[in-house]
Formats: structure tokens, C-alpha cells, sequence
């Protein structure tokens, strides 16, 4: 019962192209989530590790840990044996407040959160760097610098 037709199948291109220069810059949003999420992806590929990967991490978890605790202006360990007292940089007090937020509405652990904190950090940097790049540029510019920012490990 079918019939023996030529169908012939076509595609215009030239509708799809006016389609997507109507719409760059939702392109350009969904491209630029896209990157975040994969960024977040790469950089959460050691979240389930036991223990923090390197030497530097440890010496921002102390950081870190010293303003959680409410002890942020003295280092008994930087200067041993006499405690010195310093300030801290914006990155432990960053760390230490997102995690009392994250603490609050998650409950997670702070050892837990030293894992997550860099990577979602990390990620949320290819929104700043996409608009760096498409001001000083272009849109692709802004994506690329986006895109390797993102990936770029540390």
C-alpha cells in the first residue's frame, strides 16, 4: 500500500542563519551556561577525594577555619613559636562566609564545603571574564575568554 513517491527532503539554510542572528545573544547566554556547567563539571572531578590535593588548599583551610571559628587575627602556626598577628586576604573571608551561608541553608560540612567552594568559584569567573572579553572585543571574544578561563586549571 505505499506508494513509490520520490520525496524529496530539503533544508533551508539560509532561514536557519536569519534565525540565529536574530537570537546572538541567546545563543550567546546558552553558550556561556553551557561553559559554566562545564567548568563546574571539570573542576568537581575530585570532590569525593578524602583529602584536599595539594599544599595550598590545607594553608586556606586553616585560614579559613581560624575566621569560622571567630579567631581570624592570630596565626599560631605561621610564625612559630610566637603567634603573629596579620590580615587576612579577601579569599578566607570569602570562603568563611559562603560557607556559614552554605552551613545555614545545607548543612554541609566544612571540610565538605573546602571541596566545592573553588570550583563553584571557578565557574561563576567565565561570567565576568565573557563580558571583559566582548567589551574590550566581540561576543566570540567574550566566549573564548570565557571558555578558557573556565578550564584553565587553577
Amino acid at each position: 500500500m505505499a506508494k513509490d513517491e520520490n520525496v524529496e527532503i530539503s533544508f533551508d539554510f539560509s532561514k536557519t542563519f536569519k534565525i540565529l542572528i536574530k537570537h546572538k545573544t541567546a545563543i550567546s547566554l546558552l553558550i556561556l551556561i553551557g561553559i559554566f556547567y562545564l567548568s563546574l563539571f571539570v573542576r568537581l572531578a575530585t570532590v569525593d577525594e578524602p583529602y584536599l590535593l595539594a599544599a595550598d588548599p590545607h594553608y586556606w583551610y586553616r585560614m579559613t577555619k581560624n575566621i569560622v571559628e571567630g579567631d581570624a587575627g592570630i596565626d599560631y602556626l605561621r610564625t612559630y613559636p610566637e603567634p603573629h598577628s596579620f590580615v587576612h586576604s579577601f579569599l578566607p573571608y570569602s570562603a568563611a562566609y559562603s560557607y556559614k551561608l552554605a552551613n545555614a541553608l545545607t548543612g554541609i560540612e566544612f571540610y565538605r564545603f573546602l571541596f566545592w567552594f573553588p570550583a563553584i568559584i571557578a565557574a561563576l569567573s567565565v561570567f565576568p571574564a565573557f563580558f571583559i572579553g566582548k567589551e574590550l572585543y566581540s561576543n566570540k571574544a567574550g566566549l573564548f575568554t570565557a571558555f578558557f578561563i573556565g578550564l584553565t586549571p587553577s
